[in-house]
C-alpha cells in the first residue's frame, strides 16, 4: 500500500515537471521573438534618422528661397 502511494507521489511529480516544461520553451520563445522584433525596430528608426539627418528636406529649401 505505502509503495503505491509512493508510485503515484512521484509520477504526479513527473508529469507536473514535464507540464512545467512546455511553459518554460513558451516563455523562451516569447522572450527570443520580442527581442528581435525590438531590435528589429531600433534598427530601422536609427536608420531613419541617419537618412532624414543625410538628406536634406526639399521643404526647408522652399522655406529658406522665399
Amino acid at each position: 500500500m505505502k509503495i503505491w502511494k509512493s508510485v503515484r507521489t512521484l509520477s504526479l511529480i513527473i508529469i507536473g515537471c514535464l507540464a512545467l516544461q512546455g511553459c518554460v520553451i513558451d516563455a523562451a520563445a516569447d522572450l527570443a521573438a520580442t527581442t528581435v522584433l525590438t531590435a528589429g525596430k531600433l534598427v530601422v528608426k536609427g536608420t531613419g534618422a541617419v537618412i532624414d539627418a543625410a538628406i536634406p528636406d526639399k521643404k526647408d529649401k522652399k522655406r529658406k528661397i522665399r
